[in-house]
């Protein structure tokens, strides 16, 4: 027997307006990103409003994303001929791509802050970040400029992603006759592999 997820709660189909719509939202999000970074560094704020702003839009980008993003990859997940959830799937990785500059112009304004423990200091958000943010400081040593890691990003979408891509494409199509509770089952890999991680895990 076929398996798949039922993922009604996120969207019915590819097809569905809502799907269409937050994709949609995904892209001018990740257009203006960009420019919203530069524009926020500019616009003489405190250093604590436009870290504060700076990981509100992250969340608020997290949000927007996870959703189509969950949902084109469970369901390439479970069917490796879904081309419409491939091509999203390639169409969110382009876009997450075409972000990274954003990021690394902020990391880069927020390294060149020599009292970074000072600002967190004065703000109960930031406290909650600071591991975050001291973080992206003790990684700074090891990033280039925003189109170098830009252009590092969109290799990835045929470098090790692509292969990933490949992974999945294969293990999706594999499936293995089981048995559970005395009734034989026809299963995908991945579906089996997550028999182990239930509440109340058995043997097959």
């Amino acid at each position: 027997m076929g398996l798949t997820w039922n993922l009604d709660k996120l969207y019915s189909s590819f097809d569905d307006q809502k799907f269409s719509d937050d994709l949609q939202k995904c892209v001018e999000r990740a257009e203006g990103m960009t420019a919203a970074v530069k524009t926020l560094l500019a616009s003489g704020k405190t250093d604590v409003q436009i870290i504060e702003a700076f990981l509100v839009a992250s969340e608020e980008t997290r949000e927007l994303f996870a959703p189509v993003t969950s949902f084109s990859s469970l369901s390439f997940s479970t069917d490796s001929t879904n081309t419409q959830a491939l091509a999203n799937m390639q169409k969110l990785q382009g876009l997450n791509a075409s972000m990274v500059a954003s990021k690394v112009i902020f990391e880069n304004w927020l390294c060149a802050k020599e009292d970074l423990s000072s600002i967190i200091g004065q703000s109960e958000k930031l406290k909650a970040y600071e591991f975050y943010l001291n973080q992206i400081v003790d990684n700074a040593k090891y990033s280039l400029d925003e189109n170098t890691e830009q252009v590092i990003a969109k290799m990835r979408q045929t470098g090790s992603r692509a292969w990933d891509t490949l992974q999945k494409t294969t293990s999706s199509g594999i499936t293995e006759e089981v048995t559970i509770d005395g009734k034989t089952e026809i299963m995908p890999l991945q579906a089996i592999r997550n028999l182990a991680f239930e509440k109340d895990a058995r043997e097959t």
